[in-house]
């Protein structure tokens, strides 16, 4: 995502959209919304069902959807500071919300700058090395926190015993786009055996 990201021509759907590029000034974060009524009565026409059992699948998906995006993101997709643009799908036709959020994202406020770009490719380089430390087999099961910026990257956690430090950092070093890695880890003791 971080890499379609980057070449700024990008709309992107879907439920988790507004927490896939955290602290990027540009990405303008939208979410389509309207009463319950409404949403109910869309339900009804698309599932068939009846307005009861439409409120209660309504329930069911915004709970399951809580659910995951808390685990996710940590934040509550109803909050509304996560977005830049709020609209009610009850009070506007699609072609409308369409030309709306189209408008928003040419205004200057949201263009990329120089910093918004580099911050984009901050995310991007996280992820990248994320990803290597992910495909690790030694490494898949530890928890590495990575941060990147302009190349540089700060790596932090718990090391079991039979992961070296050298070795993380030298995987990442071989990463491109990486020019130092800095590192604060905490190795854990293997088991202590008591005798007597």
């Amino acid at each position: 995502m971080t890499e379609a990201a980057l070449a700024e021509n990008l709309v992107y759907l879907g439920h988790v959209g507004h927490g896939l590029l955290p602290g990027i000034r540009h990405v303008v974060r939208v979410l389509l919304t309207a009463p319950m009524d409404y949403r109910i009565e869309q339900v009804r026409e698309r599932q068939g069902l009846d307005a009861n059992a439409a409120r209660r699948y309504i329930d069911h998906v915004e709970k399951a959807r809580t659910r995951r995006l808390m685990a996710l993101f940590g934040s509550d997709w109803r909050d509304p500071e996560q977005y830049t643009l709020i609209l009610n799908m009850a009070q506007m036709s699609s072609v409308a919300a369409d030309n709306m959020i189209a408008h928003a994202a040419k205004l200057m406020d949201y263009q990329a700058t120089d910093a918004s770009r580099q911050a984009l490719g901050d995310l991007a380089l996280t992820a990248e090395v994320q990803t290597h430390l992910l495909t690790g087999p030694k490494l898949r099961n530890v928890n590495i926190s990575v941060r990147a910026k302009q190349g540089e990257i700060t790596l932090a956690g718990l090391l079991p015993q039979s992961v070296s430090e050298y070795e993380v950092r030298h995987l990442v070093e071989g990463i491109p786009g990486v020019k130092n890695v800095m590192s604060d880890f905490v190795n854990i003791p293997g088991r202590v055996l008591r005798y007597g």
